[in-house]
């Protein structure tokens, strides 16, 4: 892993850093508390960007749908799930 700098993802200061070996390079930016903002992988012969970003705000989502994919993957629609993403999450410690 290389660190390439800082740099800016939606308005966090954030450390880059690319990570390379036996399989795809992947960059990373992570922010002050090692957490991950963004991350960058390639996928085909493009590339897939993701951020990461209100940690600690409850998120609510919220299907239209009644139906369900199997009983395996059971998901109840009729009703709204909130969660939150903790801060302290061990995501990209190094």
């Amino acid at each position: 892993m290389h660190a390439l700098g800082e740099e800016i993802v939606r308005g966090i200061t954030t450390t880059h850093y690319r990570i390379t070996g036996r399989g795809p390079t992947v960059e990373i930016w992570t922010d002050a508390q090692d957490r991950l903002r963004r991350i960058r992988t390639p996928y085909g012969t493009d590339t897939d960007t993701t951020d990461f970003f209100d940690f600690d705000k409850p998120i609510t989502w919220t299907s239209g749908s009644d139906q369900q994919t199997n009983a395996d993957n059971f998901v109840d629609f009729e009703r709204s799930a909130t969660i939150t993403i903790p801060t302290n999450a061990d995501i990209c410690r190094g």
